[in-house]
């Protein structure tokens, strides 16, 4: 049965090749404006759910509480108290109160001091003056470790290292400006730098900058080097400089379309949309290499009109003479040698000499460029008529499985769903108008392999090879395939879901070793808020309420991932402690509500709006937390709850800060994952038994696709690679590249039994016509993503690692699995109706 010939609108770029290249030109063009716009965007406000409560409840506590991101800079040295450290920390405190960005900074030198005797007390600058005498100094150091306000949050134990806390303006939270804030500083401090004194920088906001940071030096590094590995594979396939050419003209076409598709949908380059390029790249490789290998095989398989060795005439007929068919057929055979059970090898010229003659004339014709062109635009035609309708369907299924992303409440990986289908479909199109124009216009072969078309290669050897082992033992292969899923289900049973900043980054990363730095002087930079809300005004100064509080503050102190908790308790014992001749017995509670109704009138200072709304009916208790995995945060976060729940409190309790935001995230990726796999399946499904007009084929092109899936999980779970934003993205990668190839592989085979083959025979006929794409596709992509794993960041590194592994797996399953499996299932039938062949 022949391929019903394309519509006319398919063929106009055959026919009007230059006007098709002016328009691909002028339409790429327009879109390399928005697609070199994309602006970056590393921090965690992305990530924010659409529709969350608990973070419209945290904008409304930030905005009661007047509190915004900050992170710590600290100062390490022999002896803090001296002239000259306090000096450098003053002049420090005093130049980041003046940077662009920062709303308010706090340390030792400026910290509010509550003093007293005789009955009242003061407000005061802790530090007003440097003293100059060991004495002072000394005296100024006890009264600072004395300070419970102080401890591990300005100042640390021992003495040796203080404590800046630099609060940043939520404008200062871009990339752009958190960069250049935190390049500043750096800046600063580096001269400052002694043998006996260090500074360190830490913080969620500069853990987002050194991510951003890392990532875009390694997209400028590793990007460019993954191109050229796939060039130089490009060159080893076809060995011929338009094999190369071609496919990346329509990769940038490609990664323009895509990157224009994120601006459109309105996102930004992160974490996970860093990976739109390589995707795009992904798509534009196998569509150029489905069609030029095509190209390629309609060269050396009869598309060319045959004859006498002089030129032929344009209307001459496009069938072969039977001597040259019977030499395409011992071509097409050559990889089984002739027949299924001997050995490949090269094809050598039969004895016959007429026969030998019709092998030199179509050699002769393979060979002269002239011959080709005359025929050239009669074998693009031919092309599109082969792949148009298998190709629509791959492409149409793989954008349903990234389309199935945007029902994810995550916003990069909503943006990144979304970006990825339009520019899969974006390929498509360039791909059957850019190439075949091209084809037409170039008329050359494209690759080396036209000179010497009935010698095999190693590529041709192993498609060989796979074919009888597919044929003659589909069941073992079936069976392996069962074992190799048990052993990855078995892994997926260990993966966790993991979202730790620090993580992303190698150990000897200055973003990790700062941090430990920080963490181990002074308190965690990971915050965790105790709201508490009245409903009236001075709700939270009565006796039981700032009894309940203390309450809340000693079991929040007694969770060792818990550094510091400041309250209104803390203030009101440093109150109570002044106005009794400042005797640190008396670092207790008020024992009245009328007293702390006094303590308060008499308070005039600002740090403690960081706890109590003016209106003092709403309060806060404050932890900093040195844990920075999901899964401890979540444990806390969820104690917390637990032990809030048991507390018989008047006041509104609830839980919130990053840290509880982190834990709704990775809590939203997984469900996100879970559905969006289960909607990717059943979309692709529904496509494939719609496409082929077949439940029966729509079941049989699952398992394929499936199994590079769960391989993936499998080894993320055995290798212990978290779950998080990035890593979530390389099941719906996975799933919308391996489709790809079970589509061509299904639409050539039922062809195939359409024309009155039976099973076995059609799944030979198909792996060695489709398997050479479908291999060298798989061979680019491999080399392609593996050289990410040099990359100095983790993401990255799992992506190329997780990537090439699934191009690994996905081809195993769609040349070994899915054969066996139509070997197996075999119909009893041995042609499929042709009502029920085509696609659509």
């Amino acid at each position: 049965m022949s391929t019903p010939a394309p519509p006319r609108w398919l063929t106009w770029p055959i026919r009007h090749p230059w006007w098709t290249l002016l328009l691909c030109v002028v339409v790429n063009g327009l879109l390399a404006v928005p697609a070199s716009q994309v602006r970056s965007d590393n921090s965690s406000k992305i990530f924010e759910l659409a529709d969350d409560p608990d973070q419209q409840f945290f904008d409304a506590y930030k905005e009661a509480f007047d509190t915004h991101d900050f992170f710590v800079v600290t100062m390490t040295c022999g002896e803090l108290f001296t002239h000259e450290n306090l000096a450098i920390l003053a002049h420090l405190t005093d130049w980041l109160a003046d940077l662009d960005g920062v709303e308010k900074v706090t340390s030792l030198t400026n910290v509010e001091d509550i003093r007293g005797g005789r009955g009242e007390f003061l407000v005061e600058p802790f530090l007003e003056e440097i003293p100059d005498d060991p004495a002072t100094l000394a005296a100024l150091r006890h009264r600072a470790l004395s300070k419970p306000l102080y401890f591990r949050g300005v100042v640390s134990a021992d003495h040796k290292s203080a404590g800046i806390i630099v609060e940043m303006a939520a404008e200062a939270t871009t990339d752009t400006a958190r960069a250049r804030l935190v390049e500043t500083i750096e800046a600063q401090l580096r001269p400052l730098e002694h043998p006996e004194r260090s500074f360190a920088i830490a913080g969620r906001q500069v853990t987002d900058y050194y991510l951003g940071a890392y990532l875009n030096r390694d997209m400028g590094r590793l990007m460019p080097l993954c191109v050229g590995l796939m060039l130089l594979i490009l060159l080893l396939l076809f060995r011929h400089p338009l094999g190369i050419l071609l496919p990346s003209l329509l990769v940038g076409c490609a990664m323009a379309g895509g990157m224009a598709a994120l601006v459109l949908v309105g996102g930004t380059n992160n974490m996970v949309t860093s990976i739109l390029p390589a995707l795009m790249m992904a798509t534009g490789i196998g569509l150029a290499i489905h069609l030029l290998t095509d190209y390629h095989e309609q060269l050396l398989t009869g598309a060319l009109p045959m004859g006498d060795a002089a030129p032929l005439p344009a209307e001459a007929p496009a069938d072969p003479t039977p001597g040259a068919a019977e030499l395409m057929s011992q071509w097409q055979g050559r990889l089984a040698g002739g027949v299924p059970d001997t050995q490949p090898a090269d094809v050598e010229p039969p004895a016959d000499p007429a026969l030998s003659a019709e092998i030199a004339t179509w050699l002769d014709h393979l060979g002269r460029i002239d011959h080709l062109a005359r025929h050239n635009t009669h074998i693009v035609t031919h092309v599109v008529e082969d792949l148009w309708r298998p190709c629509l369907a791959a492409i149409l299924t793989t954008m349903a499985g990234f389309g199935s992303l945007a029902i994810s409440q995550v916003g990069p990986i909503r943006h990144f769903g979304l970006a990825a289908s339009l520019g899969a479909g974006y390929t498509l199109v360039m791909a059957f108008t850019l190439l075949p124009a091209l084809l037409v216009i170039i008329r050359r072969p494209i690759s080396r392999r036209h000179a010497q078309p009935l010698k095999s290669d190693i590529l041709d050897n192993l498609l060989g090879g796979i074919t009888r082992l597919v044929t003659h033992h589909p069941r073992p292969i079936l069976l392996g395939a069962g074992l190799i899923a048990a052993v990855a289900a078995a892994g997926m049973a260990r993966l966790r879901m993991e979202t730790n900043g620090l993580e992303f980054f190698f150990p000897d990363a200055p973003p990790v070793t700062q941090t430990l730095e920080v963490e181990r002087r002074l308190a965690g930079t990971e915050d965790l808020h105790i709201s508490l809300k009245g409903t009236e005004p001075d709700a939270l100064l009565t006796l039981e309420a700032v009894k309940a509080q203390e309450q809340i503050e000693t079991w929040l102190r007694d969770r060792p991932e818990v550094d510091k908790v400041v309250g209104l308790p803390d203030y009101l014992k440093s109150m109570n402690r002044a106005f009794h001749d400042d005797d640190p017995a008396h670092s207790t509670l008020p024992d009245s509500a009328d007293l702390i109704a006094q303590y308060m009138l008499l308070y005039d200072g600002n740090d403690i709006r960081d706890v109590l709304t003016d209106d003092a009916s709403w309060a806060s208790l404050n932890a900093r937390v040195h844990v920075h995995g999901v899964a401890e945060l979540k444990g806390l976060v969820e104690a917390t709850k637990e032990h809030l729940a048991t507390l018989d409190l008047s006041s509104q309790t609830r839980t919130t800060g990053h840290s509880l935001l982190a834990v709704n995230l990775i809590n939203a990726i997984m469900s996100a994952q879970i559905q969006s796999l289960a909607l990717a399946s059943l979309l692709i499904f529904a496509m494939v038994a719609v496409i082929f007009r077949s439940l029966r084929d729509g079941l049989i092109a699952m398992p394929p696709n499936l199994l590079p899936i769960l391989l993936n999980l499998g080894l993320m779970g055995w290798a212990g690679i978290p779950l998080n934003p990035a890593t979530a993205m390389i099941s719906a990668v996975a799933i919308g590249i391996a489709v790809d190839d079970t589509v061509h592989f299904l639409a050539e085979y039922r062809t195939t039994r359409a024309k009155g083959a039976d099973a076995v025979e059609a799944v030979r006929h198909t792996l060695l016509l489709r398997g050479r794409a479908m291999a060298s596709t798989s061979v680019v992509l491999f080399f392609a993503f593996v050289v990410l794993v040099v990359s100095s960041f983790m993401p990255v590194v799992h992506f190329g690692l997780l990537t090439a592994t699934t191009m690994v797996s996905a081809l195993v399953a769609d040349l070994l699995f899915l054969p066996a499996l139509l070997v197996t299932l075999r119909p009893r039938r041995h042609t499929i109706p042709a009502a029920r062949t085509a696609v659509p």
